[in-house]
C-alpha cells in the first residue's frame, strides 16, 4: 500500500476515534457507569473473568516472541501461522508501551474507586482529564485491556480474513467485562480499541513490504 494512502486511512481512523470519544465523554460515559452501578453488574463475577482474556494474550506474547525468535535463530523456518503470531505478539508489546505514554498524557480519572482510594465518578463525582499527570489515579484512558486484546486479535484478523468473526469474540468479551465491572468508561474502551487496531493495521501493512 502506498504510504500516502496508509497515512490518510490512519488519519481518518484517528479523527473518527476523536469524534466517538467526544460524544461518549459528554453523553454516554457517566450514564453507563451509573447504570452498571445501580444494577450491580459488578457482582457478576463471570463478567470480571471476561477481562482475563486480554491478560492471557499479554502474558503469552513474550513467551511466543522468545520461542519463535529462537526457532528462527536456530535455522528453523516459521510457518505463516507462526509468523502471524510473532507479529501479533511484538505488536502487542509495543502498543502496550504506547498505551502507557497516552495514559500519562491524558491523565483521566477512573469510573470507580478500586486502587489507592483513587478519585472516581462513582465515589465522589470526580470526572475528567488531567493532562500530563503521573500516578495510578490518572490511568483510565485509554483502556489497556482493550488495547491488548484488539491489537493481538486484529493482527490475526487482518492476516486471516476468514477468522475475523472468531477473533472478534474475545474482543467483545473483554469489552463487556470492562464496562460491566466499571473498570473503564466507554470512551476509554473506544480509544484503546482504535489504538490497538491502528497499531495492528500498520504492522500488517508494513510486514507485507518486508
Amino acid at each position: 500500500m502506498h504510504n500516502t494512502s496508509l497515512i490518510k486511512r490512519i488519519l481518518m481512523l484517528i479523527i473518527l476515534c476523536i469524534l466517538l470519544v467526544t460524544v461518549c465523554y459528554y453523553f454516554l460515559d457517566r450514564p453507563i457507569a451509573d447504570f452498571n452501578y445501580q444494577h450491580h453488574l459488578n457482582h457478576w463475577l463471570i463478567l470480571k473473568y471476561f477481562t482475563g482474556v486480554a491478560l492471557a494474550c499479554f502474558y503469552l506474547s513474550p513467551f511466543l516472541i522468545i520461542y519463535l525468535v529462537l526457532k528462527k535463530i536456530l535455522g528453523y523456518s516459521l510457518t505463516p501461522w507462526q509468523t502471524c503470531l510473532l507479529l501479533a505478539s511484538i505488536c502487542t508489546m509495543i502498543t502496550y508501551s504506547i498505551k502507557d505514554i497516552l495514559k500519562f498524557v491524558f491523565g483521566r480519572y477512573w469510573p470507580s474507586t478500586w486502587t489507592n482510594n483513587n478519585p472516581s465518578w462513582l465515589s465522589n463525582h470526580a470526572y475528567g482529564f488531567h493532562f500530563f499527570h503521573l500516578g495510578s489515579w490518572y490511568q483510565s484512558f485509554p483502556s489497556g485491556h482493550t488495547t491488548i486484546i484488539v491489537t493481538f486479535m486484529s493482527v490475526i484478523g487482518l492476516q486471516y480474513p476468514k477468522l475475523r468473526l472468531l477473533v472478534f469474540i474475545p474482543c467483545l468479551l473483554v469489552i463487556i467485562g470492562l464496562l460491566a465491572m466499571n473498570y473503564h468508561f466507554l470512551s476509554d474502551i473506544i480509544a484503546g480499541a482504535f489504538l490497538g487496531f491502528i497499531s495492528a493495521y500498520i504492522a500488517v501493512q508494513y510486514s507485507k513490504t518486508v
